[in-house]
């Protein structure tokens, strides 16, 4: 996802190992100027690098609020394991804002915070009253961790290697679209899906970082209709959008989860490795011997004349 941004730059990005750094140019959007340079920090699945990620210098708060966002990364090629990773990852964040300590009083205001930025969220084209805020309807941030977020799902394309190979049809995607938008709306979190190509939305999800980071106007409708380019921002989603969804999964029970549910790979069964012994040299020899001795014709050898 990191090399996709930056190769909106014309950087490129070596993969590291565990823990990398990378970051991205912020431009001025009349003049093109580099105003800024945006630092990322990413984690891949190596545990053991966890505490010294999510320490005080990378994801940190101060007086001001949180100077971060956090993108959740899943790889949409497994689609059973979906929610167990984000679940996973968003515990971990969890842990981390605990350990730091915040005030109360402090932890309330970024939390608020938050809210707001879901409360005025508007589409593009429209304004929204700030003076008068409605409140956030049924199931959104029902966990305000007091930070943004963005689920980011990558290799989308692989939706047709799961029909063809699992046999996925359109329910089983409304499916995944359900839950994944259900636990978006939970931590108020935006959701993108990206392709394991070029995807336009490579360039919108950069704007939305932009926007979440410096308060910059994110002016990109949401996208529900291809199931294969989904892009909704915190704030648009509501219960009530995603029940749209529920006339094609009544054969399921929404509370079950992913993991029970999907179709995944049978376990083929691999025979175990068997030990080979090398035989002894003399006793190869010797059986060799006898082969030969065997193979030789019956009778006189003819002799050749002079």
């Amino acid at each position: 996802v990191i090399s996709r941004l930056r190769r909106l730059e014309g950087h490129t990005t070596k993969a590291g190992l565990g823990l990398e750094y990378s970051y991205l140019d912020i431009r001025d959007q009349f003049s093109d100027d580099i105003v800024s340079r945006l630092s990322i920090w990413t984690l891949n699945n190596d545990r053991t690098s966890l505490q010294y990620t999510l320490s005080d210098k990378h994801l940190s708060y101060s007086d001001k609020g949180w100077n971060s966002m956090v993108l959740l990364v899943v790889d949409y090629s497994r689609p059973w394991s979906l929610l167990e990773r984000l679940e996973h990852w968003v515990a971990v964040l969890d842990k981390h804002i605990e350990s730091l300590k915040i005030e109360p009083s402090e932890r309330r205001d970024v939390c608020g915070k938050l809210a707001k930025s879901l409360q005025e969220y508007c589409l593009p084209g429209t304004e929204s009253n700030k003076d008068v805020l409605l409140p956030l309807t049924e199931g959104v941030l029902d966990q305000n961790l007091g930070i943004p977020i963005a689920v980011v799902c990558t290799k989308v394309d692989s939706m047709t290697t799961l029909e063809k190979d699992l046999d996925y049809t359109d329910s089983y995607f409304d499916l995944i679209q359900w839950h994944l938008r259900k636990f978006s709306l939970k931590y108020g979190a935006g959701l993108f899906y990206l392709n394991g190509k070029e995807s336009p939305n490579t360039d919108v999800l950069y704007k939305y970082i932009v926007h979440k980071m410096y308060a910059l106007p994110f002016e990109v409708s949401p996208s529900v209709i291809d199931k294969d380019c989904m892009m909704i921002p915190a704030g648009w989603d509501t219960v009530q959008k995603i029940s749209i969804l529920n006339d094609t999964l009544r054969s399921f029970n929404l509370e079950d989860d992913l993991n029970t549910v999907l179709p995944k790979p049978l376990n083929r069964r691999t025979d175990t490795a068997r030990e080979i012994k090398a035989e002894d040299d003399q006793a190869f020899l010797t059986r060799m011997q006898s082969l030969l001795q065997n193979q030789r014709p019956a009778g006189p050898r003819p002799t050749k004349p002079l």
